[in-house]
């Protein structure tokens, strides 16, 4: 609820303040509908309500509306990305693109996807929603679903033998392109890999955690015959979807 207090105050400050500045001049001629709110802007002489762009908001997953509600212009840059969506689209439109055999077979199952999506949530109405005790009992017992574990992501080489390991490790402690040398040493068809802190090896784990991001970890051996030399990139810590959030997923 806290979340959803601010996210409408900062949409407010933008639908008085902002409006000039991402979408020009408004259309004095433009017919807006008074049942659907607020118009934030007018793009093409079409108007676009405060309340379309809340839902789009809405819509994002959990964590995604919490950076943009935290970081400073988040809120903004995606509004603005919503006008400019708008924008190409009118532009595909004076293009004939509607009119393409491509974009009516996608636009059926889009189509078919909406109509399913809305007859569940018909089916769903019908049914009493679940008491605050309900939802937190559900979310005890499933609170692994709302739980993000900590992950680590890493970009590696992955070679045969030690003397190869070593070689490759040498250079990536002397400043070598790590691309260049999985591109010129790896077995691997991947380079790029995220993987849960719970599902890494004890010694992994450890040299991992001494690592600094960007850090080159020494050659590791997961295998005979299969040894890794990986680059930190970054740590994913533990995220938790609160009780809050749950109640609105689960009904």
């Amino acid at each position: 609820m806290l979340y959803f207090c601010r996210l409408c105050l900062i949409l407010l400050a933008l639908l008085f303040t902002g409006c000039a500045a991402v979408s020009g001049a408004v259309a004095a001629d433009a017919a807006p509908d008074p049942d659907r709110g607020p118009v934030y802007a007018y793009v093409n002489d079409r108007p676009v309500y405060a309340a379309d762009i809340t839902a789009q908001i809405n819509a994002l997953p959990y964590y995604q509306r919490q950076q943009l509600s935290t970081q400073p212009g988040g809120i903004q840059a995606f509004v603005d990305d919503i006008l400019t969506a708008r924008l190409v689209a009118d532009e595909a439109r004076a293009q004939g693109v509607e009119a393409t055999d491509t974009y009516q077979r996608k636009l059926a199952t889009v189509a078919e996807q909406i109509l399913l999506e809305t007859y569940m949530q018909q089916l769903v109405s019908r049914v009493t929603a679940p008491n605050d005790s309900e939802v937190e009992a559900y979310y005890r017992l499933n609170i692994a679903n709302f739980t993000r574990p900590a992950a680590v992501t890493l970009m590696f080489v992955q070679v045969a033998d030690s003397a190869t390991a070593d070689r490759v490790y040498a250079e990536a402690q002397a400043g070598a392109d790590f691309a260049a040398l999985v591109a010129r040493s790896s077995l691997a068809t991947d380079s790029v890999t995220t993987l849960q802190e719970g599902n890494l090896p004890a010694g992994l784990r450890a040299t991992l955690a001494a690592t600094p991001d960007s850090g080159i970890c020494p050659p590791f051996a997961t295998a005979p015959g299969t040894i890794y030399v990986f680059k930190k990139f970054s740590v994913i810590f533990v995220v938790v979807i609160f009780v809050d959030e749950v109640r609105d997923s689960v009904w």
